[in-house]
């Protein structure tokens, strides 16, 4: 849960520039804002950029903007855009803000420092704790004080924007009510291993390998060193603020009974304070990495960085793990892991990656030593690829299996297709029954896995939020297909292929709009689509349907209306990204000072 909650905070429902006091996103410095940096100019800070409704946007409003944010950084672990055009998207929000009329008051700037948590001391506010915080930082109360504006004021920019989000009841009841069916499923699985297909021959087999030739590549290796600063670490600092909880922990505690409504009050407190602690574990760690991504040389050799590197965690008391080996095709390989070390060479500092949320604590990651994976040819994997050219085979023929039969019994009258249904000897015949309270009660029978996502996509969304990263898993739900396109890209094709029918549900759930799912509208004797699963294909058929069982809905309630109006703001939020991207025009081009590429 930890882990989830700081990798999607800076993506969830387009909240990607809002969350001034909780995100946690990459920290990086970009050559580009160092003053000085961009040539032909007398004055670099005067340099165009762009221009944000219809306003010039200067080096210098950008210069200024990334202080602000690195001083946010400081004071609660908030991220800075990692690139000058995301800099600059950032920027475009604060000139609306400004031209609707929205500023921050003095007095609500005094309250914000009042209530931050850097400057607490037994649950109050303390000048001596401010006044070491600015000087350990080397920063003055102007700095703070502008800071804090520009965090309240694209606050203020959401509430703004969100102001006119409202859920009815009448709304939550009929999620409640789509999501919620009793539905018998009668399921024909047709397993690829029991066609039999003809083995190829040489042509077709190399015809098949110069189809699938990123499939037969060695694997790249890379090996790595980790210093991480451990949430453990901030437990007990957590436990006191859960026990004397502020008006911003008591929301979280509220948040969460309403999320989990059959939570006991243990299960609550373990949740808020492992929130708490990473949130901790985060804003600590935003601190130090602005003091080694400050003093790093990119230039120095890589051994030099890397005693550099070392030498900086010893000095924090950091944890540091070093690794083996590790293939970048490999399952021990996490996928963030290995798209991280994958870009790393594009952050600006080469070797040094930027702060990820493990499993443990707050990483960051220094690459020792890196081996490009190499094309192998024909001749070398003829015997793997006469393997993968069979399964594919296989795989399609299951596929025609299934159509055939789907289309057989759509042939058959409605009203007696379920009958049918159950006399057909045709491929594997599975009952299920929907909802059930356990998913992994489904997940443990692979070949029903994808049949349950389709009746549950907002539970795979769950799993994917482990499988992909976070920026990817956003672009999914809100539909930049080029951007999924551009991820699954990186993967071998039978990897893509998977991939690409494990987010089919996704894609249905989003076309049938707002997540209400085509096939929960389904009438009894309907038949589903062919369901291509690792392995084969699945048809499945609506049995029978009962209505929800309304009794649990007040208790469910809460929740429902807390997701119908994150669905309804990340709409509002795509529509004001859209027409801020269409009054906002970034011009600036500078070799020297290129933006990083993601």
């Amino acid at each position: 849960m930890v882990i989830k909650k700081l990798n999607t905070l800076f993506h969830k429902h387009s909240r990607v520039l809002f969350g001034a006091f909780t995100i946690l996103i990459i920290l990086a410095f970009t050559d580009f804002l160092t003053p000085g940096n961009v040539g032909g100019c007398d004055d670099p800070a005067e340099t165009e950029i762009g221009t944000a409704y219809g306003e010039k946007v200067t080096a210098g409003d950008l210069q200024k903007l990334h202080h602000d944010l690195s001083v946010l950084a400081s004071l609660q672990g908030v991220g800075v855009p990692d690139d000058t055009k995301a800099l600059f998207d950032h920027l475009c929000f604060i000139k609306r803000a400004e031209q609707l009329g929205i500023y921050v008051t003095d007095a609500e700037v005094a309250d914000m420092i009042a209530k931050c948590e850097k400057f607490q001391k037994d649950g109050k506010f303390s000048q001596l704790e401010y006044d070491n915080f600015l000087k350990n930082n080397r920063m003055s109360n102007d700095d703070v004080v502008a800071a804090l504006r520009t965090a309240g004021l694209v606050d203020k920019l959401q509430k703004t924007l969100l102001s006119s989000v409202v859920v009815t009841d009448d709304e939550a009841k009929d999620l409640y009510i789509a999501r919620n069916p009793g539905l018998d499923v009668a399921v024909k699985v047709f397993n690829a291993a029991d066609f039999k297909v003809a083995d190829g021959d040489d042509a077709a087999l190399a015809k098949f390998y110069e189809a699938h030739k990123a499939d037969y590549m060695t694997s790249g290796t890379a090996e790595i060193v980790k210093a991480v600063i451990s949430y453990a670490n901030f437990q007990p600092e957590a436990e006191k603020m859960f026990a004397s909880p502020d008006a911003r922990v008591t929301k979280m505690i509220a948040d969460a009974k309403a999320a989990k409504a059959d939570a006991s009050d243990e299960d609550i407190k373990k949740a808020v304070v492992a929130d708490l602690a990473a949130e901790l574990a985060a804003s600590k760690a935003a601190t130090l990495a602005r003091g080694l991504y400050d003093k790093l040389d990119s230039k120095l050799p890589a051994a030099e960085q890397l005693k550099f590197f070392l030498n900086w965690a010893a000095e924090n008391g950091l944890e540091i793990h070093e690794s083996g080996k590790l293939a970048f095709n490999s399952p021990e390989m996490p996928p963030q892991l290995a798209n991280t070390l994958k870009t790393m060479s594009r952050t600006g500092l080469q070797l040094l990656s930027t702060l990820i949320a493990g499993e443990n604590g707050i990483e960051v990651i220094m690459l020792k030593d890196r081996v490009e994976p190499v094309q192998q040819e024909f001749a070398a994997v003829k015997e793997l690829v006469k393997t993968a050219y069979k399964a594919d085979a296989q795989q399609k023929a299951a596929v025609d299996a299934a159509d055939t039969f789907r289309k057989n019994m759509e042939a058959v009258d409605a009203g007696k297709r379920v009958a049918a249904w159950g006399e057909s000897k045709e491929g594997k015949a599975l009952q299920l029954t929907l909802p059930v309270d356990n998913i992994f009660q489904i997940l443990q029978d692979g070949t029903l896995k994808e049949v349950y996502q389709m009746f549950y996509p907002e539970q795979l969304i769950g799993m994917l939020a482990f499988m992909f990263p976070q920026e990817v898993l956003q672009q999914i739900i809100l539909g930049s297909d080029e951007a999924v396109e551009s991820f699954i890209a990186q993967y071998p094709p039978a990897q893509q292929a998977s991939l690409r029918a494990m987010l089919k549900p996704v894609f249905l759930m989003r076309e049938a709009g707002g997540g209400m799912r085509k096939e929960l509208q389904m009438k009894e004797g309907d038949v589903s689509q062919v369901i291509e699963i690792p392995g084969g294909a699945a048809v499945f058929c609506i049995a029978k349907r009962t209505p929800a069982d309304m009794s649990k809905f007040e208790a469910a309630k809460g929740a429902l209306v807390s997701e119908l109006k994150d669905r309804k703001g990340s709409v509002v939020m795509q529509e004001f990204f859209e027409e801020s991207a269409r009054q906002c025009r970034f011009t600036f081009v500078n070799e020297e000072a290129a933006p990083v590429e993601k």
